[in-house]
């Protein structure tokens, strides 16, 4: 197919490149390396034959452009010809191959003859592909970038030290008046727009290029022409040289006005907040303080009335109708001077007055005792009252402050039983916790589900008809919680609702 020498020459030259040819233009022929032709597919063809077909194995889209090259080589009488293009294997489709060459010319100057070349750059042209669109990707990114720091940000400047110049984004440079300045005043200008007030202390760029300081976050009031000064955060870079000194400063301004408004006013907000928080500490200081003095003013007219009373009912004549009275007069005073032992109590636990007198007791007999001191209340109300105590256990505690504690309980209960209730008062030893637990539980009224969240706070009232009927402040719970925690005990309490009664729990250590 080939002759000898030419053969031995391809190979030759096809030991430095993926393929080689020669073309004979005179005679129409063209011979292949063996192995491109074998890679072309058209080992089997006759240079004539090869001839043929060559040009139908380069992509359609590529075959104009080689046609141009080499003819544009001829006209100019050109001896190299270099161009690139895709060329269609059997082994690996379309790859991209660099094709050089050089043509002979006779002596009228004729192309008669072209050696050429054919190297893959497949993956060149990869690695070029991927770096265009790298390109154009970081290019539109960039774009985004400013359009977006445009979008968040009021202005941007570069400052340029050498050339002593600073540039702006536009609508930044007309929002300052900067566009109106001569260009060598710009620098100058600039400095002279920050609030004086504001830039002390290091707070501004000319200190931080001085201590050499890299990065910079300032807040301060600027000049602007539309709004006069306004608060502004800038945030940049600067640059320095090998000897240290600042050549360019780049920077970013937001307008903070409104969030500097708003955090002067929330300032003022809290000043008025810590105001009313004192005012409040006063008002409630003095009404504890009145609470204390009516309560005490109170008492000793009580205790003279009550004595008076005990006087009256000794010296009776007996007549039903002063008995009454008397009975009555005894009842409320009772009721009263109960009521200002409740507010002389709260009062001296909400101020930590309290002083406990602790003893070592055993709790089944200190329960025990307060049952039976409030056990006629039930027996009124036909409520049958139950006790379920345990083995002796024994408590830190002040006995009178217990007893109150479980008083307390037990008046509620009865307020809120009727006739044929049950109120059962249990006492038993968490071993877990090594505290004893006291209960009251009732199957009385039961509680509101919106009540039980604050139900041991002063002057809570479950009751709210106007009647009135059951009496009392609302501290009875108040002081049997703060009682308890005295004692580093602690209270719940639980109830399914209106009609389902209630449970109060009491913790407290052995």
């Amino acid at each position: 197919m080939q002759n000898k020498s030419v053969h031995e020459l391809l190979e030759i030259i096809d030991s430095s490149s993926v393929g080689s040819f020669i073309c004979d233009m005179e005679k129409g022929e063209i011979y292949y390396s063996y192995e491109w032709s074998k890679r072309l597919g058209i080992e089997h063809l006759s240079p004539r034959e090869a001839t043929l077909v060559a040009t139908t194995y380069v992509h359609p889209e590529d075959q104009d452009d080689i046609q141009r090259a080499f003819s544009q080589a001829c006209e100019q009488k050109s001896p190299k010809v270099r161009m690139e293009f895709r060329v269609k294997t059997v082994d690996s489709g379309y790859i991209w191959v660099l094709g050089q060459g050089k043509i002979i010319y006779d002596q009228d100057g004729r192309p008669v003859k072209y050696y050429g070349t054919h190297s893959d750059i497949t993956e060149r042209k990869k690695t070029e592909e991927k770096l265009q669109r790298y390109t154009e990707e970081l290019k539109k990114k960039e774009e985004e970038s400013l359009q977006l720091i445009d979008s968040f940000t009021e202005g941007t400047w570069i400052v340029d030290r050498l050339e002593g110049t600073i540039k702006c984004s536009e609508k930044w440079e007309k929002r300052i008046g900067l566009d109106l300045v001569p260009e060598e005043e710009r620098l100058a200008y600039t400095i002279t727009l920050p609030n004086s007030d504001d830039t002390v202390g290091g707070n501004s760029i000319q200190h931080q290029m001085k201590i050499g300081a890299e990065r910079f976050d300032l807040e301060y009031r600027m000049k602007t022409v539309d709004r006069g000064y306004i608060w502004t955060q800038n945030r940049g870079k600067i640059v320095y040289n090998e000897h240290g000194e600042a050549i360019k400063v780049y920077a970013a301004t937001l307008d903070i006005t409104e969030r500097k408004q708003m955090e002067e006013e929330l300032r003022e907000s809290e000043r008025i907040a810590l105001d009313l928080v004192e005012k409040l500490r006063i008002a409630d200081k003095n009404k504890n303080a009145f609470i204390n003095m009516l309560s005490h003013e109170l008492r000793n007219p009580l205790a003279s009335i009550m004595m008076s009373l005990c006087l009256m009912e000794r010296i009776s004549s007996g007549e039903k109708r002063e008995a009454r009275a008397l009975e009555i007069a005894k009842r409320q005073g009772i009721q009263l001077t109960n009521l200002v032992d409740d507010l002389l109590d709260i009062t001296r636990i909400t101020q930590n007055k309290i002083i406990l007198k602790k003893d070592t007791v055993e709790i089944n007999n200190l329960i025990d005792m307060a049952v039976q001191d409030y056990r006629s209340q039930f027996i009124d109300k036909n409520v049958k009252l139950e006790v379920q105590l345990t083995t002796p256990l024994y408590i830190e505690a002040d006995p009178s402050r217990i007893t109150q504690v479980v008083g307390n309980l037990l008046h509620n209960a009865a307020k809120f039983t009727n006739s044929n209730d049950l109120v059962t008062v249990t006492v038993s030893h968490e071993i877990k916790s090594n505290q004893v637990l006291i209960t009251v539980h009732d199957t009385g009224r039961g509680i509101a589900p919106e009540f039980l969240g604050n139900i041991f706070e002063p002057f809570i009232q479950v009751d709210k008809s106007l009647d009135r009927s059951l009496g009392g402040l609302g501290l009875g719970l108040a002081i049997v919680k703060g009682i308890v925690e005295l004692h580093n005990g602690k209270v719940q309490v639980f109830s399914e609702g209106i009609g389902k009664g209630a449970k109060f729990t009491i913790w407290l250590p052995l």
